[in-house]
Protein backbone atom coordinates (compact mmCIF):
# COMPACT_ATOMS: atom_id res chain seq x y z
CA UNK A 1 0.00 0.00 0.00
CA UNK A 2 0.87 3.08 -0.94
CA UNK A 3 0.40 7.30 0.07
CA UNK A 4 -1.42 7.20 -3.25
CA UNK A 5 -3.89 4.58 -1.97
CA UNK A 6 -4.69 6.75 1.39
CA UNK A 7 -5.01 10.00 -0.02
CA UNK A 8 -6.86 11.67 -2.57
CA UNK A 9 -6.04 14.08 -4.85
CA UNK A 10 -7.13 16.86 -2.57
CA UNK A 11 -5.34 15.31 1.01
CA UNK A 12 -2.48 15.82 -1.14
CA UNK A 13 -2.87 19.07 -1.94
CA UNK A 14 -2.60 20.14 1.89
CA UNK A 15 1.03 18.44 1.99
CA UNK A 16 4.62 19.08 1.53
CA UNK A 17 7.43 16.33 0.89
CA UNK A 18 10.39 18.65 2.52
CA UNK A 19 12.71 15.56 2.13
CA UNK A 20 12.34 12.23 0.23
CA UNK A 21 9.70 9.66 2.47
CA UNK A 22 9.08 12.79 4.87
CA UNK A 23 5.54 14.16 4.11
CA UNK A 24 3.95 17.26 6.24
CA UNK A 25 1.10 19.08 6.34
CA UNK A 26 0.90 22.55 4.68
CA UNK A 27 -0.79 23.83 7.99
CA UNK A 28 1.97 22.55 10.22
CA UNK A 29 4.87 24.03 8.16
CA UNK A 30 3.34 27.17 8.15
CA UNK A 31 3.24 27.36 11.74
CA UNK A 32 6.84 26.12 11.50
CA UNK A 33 7.50 29.08 9.48
CA UNK A 34 5.70 31.45 11.93
CA UNK A 35 8.07 30.18 14.73
CA UNK A 36 10.99 30.70 13.16
CA UNK A 37 10.36 34.20 12.01
CA UNK A 38 8.79 35.33 14.98
CA UNK A 39 11.70 35.33 17.17
CA UNK A 40 15.47 34.76 16.16
CA UNK A 41 15.95 31.56 17.81
CA UNK A 42 13.04 30.07 17.96
CA UNK A 43 12.80 27.26 16.48
CA UNK A 44 10.40 23.70 16.10
CA UNK A 45 11.68 20.51 17.24
CA UNK A 46 9.63 17.01 16.53
CA UNK A 47 11.09 14.21 18.83
CA UNK A 48 8.59 10.99 18.15
CA UNK A 49 11.49 8.99 18.73
CA UNK A 50 13.19 10.48 21.30
CA UNK A 51 10.19 11.69 23.80
CA UNK A 52 9.09 9.61 26.86
CA UNK A 53 6.23 8.24 26.87
CA UNK A 54 3.20 10.55 27.67
CA UNK A 55 5.39 13.52 26.82
CA UNK A 56 4.83 15.60 23.78
CA UNK A 57 6.45 15.28 20.36
CA UNK A 58 6.57 19.10 19.66
CA UNK A 59 8.98 21.47 21.36
CA UNK A 60 9.38 24.97 21.00
CA UNK A 61 12.91 25.51 21.65
CA UNK A 62 15.10 28.78 21.61
CA UNK A 63 18.55 28.90 20.77
CA UNK A 64 19.94 31.31 23.51
CA UNK A 65 23.14 33.17 23.00
CA UNK A 66 25.43 30.64 25.57
CA UNK A 67 25.10 28.24 23.47
CA UNK A 68 22.40 25.93 24.71
CA UNK A 69 18.97 25.20 24.00
CA UNK A 70 15.88 26.17 26.17
CA UNK A 71 12.56 24.27 25.66
CA UNK A 72 10.19 27.01 25.45
CA UNK A 73 7.00 24.97 25.65
CA UNK A 74 5.40 21.45 24.74
CA UNK A 75 2.78 20.94 22.83
CA UNK A 76 1.24 18.07 21.00
CA UNK A 77 -0.38 19.34 17.59
CA UNK A 78 1.47 22.37 15.55
CA UNK A 79 -1.98 24.17 15.07
CA UNK A 80 -2.89 28.43 16.07
CA UNK A 81 -2.93 27.65 19.57
CA UNK A 82 0.79 27.35 19.49
CA UNK A 83 1.32 30.91 17.68
CA UNK A 84 -1.12 31.93 20.72
CA UNK A 85 0.47 30.84 23.31
CA UNK A 86 4.13 32.40 21.81
CA UNK A 87 2.61 35.59 21.63
CA UNK A 88 0.68 35.61 25.31
CA UNK A 89 4.74 34.35 26.64
CA UNK A 90 6.50 37.09 24.92
CA UNK A 91 8.36 39.23 27.40
CA UNK A 92 9.33 41.43 25.25
CA UNK A 93 5.69 42.01 23.62
CA UNK A 94 4.32 42.25 27.39
CA UNK A 95 5.11 44.21 30.46
CA UNK A 96 5.33 41.46 33.10
CA UNK A 97 5.55 44.12 35.67
CA UNK A 98 2.92 46.15 34.47
CA UNK A 99 0.91 43.70 34.38
CA UNK A 100 1.59 42.13 37.65
CA UNK A 101 0.42 45.98 39.57
CA UNK A 102 -2.28 46.27 37.33
CA UNK A 103 -4.21 43.36 38.71
CA UNK A 104 -2.63 43.97 41.95
CA UNK A 105 -3.88 47.47 41.78
CA UNK A 106 -7.27 45.50 40.88
CA UNK A 107 -7.64 43.37 43.49
CA UNK A 108 -6.80 46.85 46.43
CA UNK A 109 -9.40 47.78 44.85
CA UNK A 110 -12.11 44.83 45.05
CA UNK A 111 -10.94 44.85 48.63
CA UNK A 112 -11.59 48.59 49.65
CA UNK A 113 -14.99 48.34 47.90
CA UNK A 114 -15.91 45.73 49.95
CA UNK A 115 -14.80 46.64 52.86
CA UNK A 116 -16.88 50.31 52.30
CA UNK A 117 -19.59 48.26 51.18
CA UNK A 118 -19.29 46.39 55.05
CA UNK A 119 -18.95 49.56 56.80
CA UNK A 120 -22.02 51.17 55.25
CA UNK A 121 -23.71 48.28 56.14
CA UNK A 122 -22.73 48.60 59.63
CA UNK A 123 -23.73 51.77 59.79
CA UNK A 124 -27.42 51.35 58.67
CA UNK A 125 -27.61 48.58 60.43
CA UNK A 126 -26.52 51.04 63.86
CA UNK A 127 -28.77 54.03 62.66
CA UNK A 128 -31.66 51.75 62.40
CA UNK A 129 -31.11 50.24 65.87
CA UNK A 130 -30.37 53.75 67.59
CA UNK A 131 -33.61 54.76 66.28
CA UNK A 132 -36.04 52.12 67.29
CA UNK A 133 -38.06 52.22 70.08
CA UNK A 134 -37.46 48.19 71.12
CA UNK A 135 -35.13 46.85 73.52
CA UNK A 136 -34.10 44.37 71.95
CA UNK A 137 -33.62 43.70 68.01
CA UNK A 138 -32.72 40.43 65.41
CA UNK A 139 -30.97 41.20 62.40
CA UNK A 140 -28.62 39.39 60.11
CA UNK A 141 -24.60 40.73 60.37
CA UNK A 142 -22.56 40.41 57.88
CA UNK A 143 -21.08 37.38 58.38
CA UNK A 144 -24.71 35.94 57.75
CA UNK A 145 -25.15 35.30 61.12
CA UNK A 146 -28.53 35.78 62.39
CA UNK A 147 -28.32 37.85 65.72
CA UNK A 148 -29.97 39.02 68.60
CA UNK A 149 -29.07 42.32 70.55
CA UNK A 150 -30.63 43.57 73.82
CA UNK A 151 -30.16 47.07 75.15
CA UNK A 152 -29.10 46.17 78.71
CA UNK A 153 -26.80 42.93 77.84
CA UNK A 154 -25.50 42.93 74.19
CA UNK A 155 -25.45 40.52 71.92
CA UNK A 156 -28.00 37.56 73.82
CA UNK A 157 -27.82 35.03 70.43
CA UNK A 158 -25.63 34.27 67.64
CA UNK A 159 -27.21 31.68 65.11
CA UNK A 160 -30.01 30.58 67.96
CA UNK A 161 -27.16 29.62 70.55
CA UNK A 162 -26.82 31.83 73.62
CA UNK A 163 -23.46 34.17 73.16
CA UNK A 164 -21.95 34.05 76.26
Amino acid sequence: MTFDDLLTPEDWTKLVEVSPGVVVERDVLDIVDWVRNYAPGLDVLYLEGLAKVGQPPFKIVERCFDGKVRVVLDCWTLDESVKARIYAADTQRIDIEAAIQKNNDKIRADDKKAHGDRMAEAADIGKHLITNPKTSYTLTNTKGELVKIDDHLGVVKRDGKDAT
